[in-house]
């Protein structure tokens, strides 16, 4: 097996694997030993790089990674000798390295990996620090990613990560799922670090991407799992789980073929997954089931009106609208506001989206975001404003550091230039 192709292959298991190894040897030595579990799986791919290209490809690869990883903790707490209170964890794991694999791990695992994410949820992190520590852990973003996704410098990332590794030993927390109302607090920031997750697939921060359907498909998985469980089982998290099966069924028409960006209006809609939207409707049915509604109802509600629509034109803006009046009770933000002027622009309430431009002008924020600069590029366009629409396009290229934006927005000044 030649270098790249393990080299590809670690990779895609380190997506896919990690999480659920670190839960094991976390388990192993203890929540206060997150940063040595971290390195002792780290060491596992490392060994799988160094060997498979000459020992090949091992049957069930997870596995054997899974073993290694096992053994290395092992190893590890011989060495240091650690407290008494893990020796009865160490010999059930290598009692398991004894027994014949798959035989009841599976479901060990999926209590282990929950296990985890509520611990690097734990009340005792700032909230900052646990969305930024299950991250990393849960699906193994590096610093860059993890700072696009929380909008925050990478330095602040490594800080979050550092004190929440602290924390989490100096409050000798213990992997364990939440009860009653504690319960509920948390798995709202676990559901956030999925929502993150599918984000970063659906809209890739790093410059060599457009779209990354590994970390989709990671999202939707581990929050999949979330649903399984029967004490994790409420409206939110299948709310979560029908708005990344919308999501996801639009991936394959959001790119051409030479990876440029496709926008709503320009997509083929008929290369949407009808599998993932009819998943989305289940989920979604079962969300409704439960109480109260969250915003991630709202979210795959508005998600799903686009979904059955048959075009552009045929879309209830109507009642996505309504939803995000809706939604903007629970949860107002600034760029729920420009989702709103989008939505008046295509119903022909132009005054009422230049109203509500005027007041996001207010937010500072907003200034520096290309998204509002492109929303309201496309308002003067529509109000045949050729040059107040150039302007906010340029100011649109000023804003955004991704390849694939910078070109979508050349295209269009190339486009209104020939117009006007």
């Amino acid at each position: 097996m030649s270098g790249s192709h393990s080299h590809t292959l670690v990779d895609h298991l380190f997506r896919h694997e990690a999480g659920k190894m670190i839960a094991v040897v976390v388990r192993m030595l203890g929540v206060g030993r997150l940063e040595e579990a971290e390195d002792l799986v780290q060491e596992a791919f490392y060994q799988a790089l160094h060997t498979w290209p000459f020992t090949g490809i091992p049957d069930e690869p997870a596995a054997w990674l899974m073993q290694v990883a096992k053994r290395r903790a092992i190893d590890w707490v011989r060495k240091k000798k650690v407290r008494q209170t893990h020796q009865t964890q160490i010999i059930k794991a290598q009692e398991e390295q004894e027994s014949p694999p798959g035989l009841t791990l599976p479901d060990e695992l999926h209590d282990q990996q929950l296990q985890l994410f509520f611990a690097t949820c734990h009340p005792s992190l700032a909230v900052e620090d646990q969305i930024a520590l299950t991250l990393k852990i849960a699906s193994g973003f590096g610093i860059h990613e993890i700072a696009s996704a929380l909008l925050a410098q990478e330095e602040t990332i490594r800080k979050r990560i550092y004190r929440a590794r602290k924390a989490l030993q100096e409050n000798q927390v213990v992997m364990s799922i939440p009860a009653g109302p504690e319960l509920t607090t948390r798995l709202q920031v676990v559901l956030k670090v999925f929502y993150l997750l599918f984000n970063e697939g659906y809209q890739a921060s790093h410059p060599d991407w457009v779209i990354r359907q590994e970390l989709c498909a990671e999202a939707m998985r581990l929050t999949h799992l979330v649903w399984e469980h029967p004490r994790t089982r409420r409206g939110e998290t299948a709310a979560l789980m029908a708005l990344m099966s919308y999501h996801a069924s639009r991936l394959a028409s959001r790119t051409s073929t030479d990876h440029e960006l496709i926008l709503l209006a320009d997509q083929d809609r008929k290369s949407w997954s009808k599998p993932l939207i009819l998943q989305g409707h289940y989920y979604l049915q079962q969300a409704l089931a439960f109480k109260p509604i969250s915003v991630y109802h709202l979210e795959a509600a508005i998600s799903g009106q686009h979904c059955i629509a048959s075009s552009l034109a045929e879309t209830d803006w109507t009642r996505i609208l309504h939803l995000y009046e809706i939604m903007e009770e629970v949860q107002p933000s600034p760029v729920l506001g420009l989702n709103k002027v989008v939505v008046l622009m295509q119903m022909d309430r132009h005054q009422e989206a230049l109203k509500l431009l005027t007041f996001l002008e207010e937010e500072p924020a907003m200034h520096q975001h290309h998204y509002f600069h492109a929303v309201k590029a496309a308002y003067y366009q529509a109000m045949e404003d050729f040059n107040k629409a150039r302007d906010a396009l340029e100011q649109a290229l000023l804003y955004t550091s991704h390849p694939a934006s910078t070109r979508l927005y050349i295209e269009k000044l190339q486009r209104l230039n020939q117009i006007h």
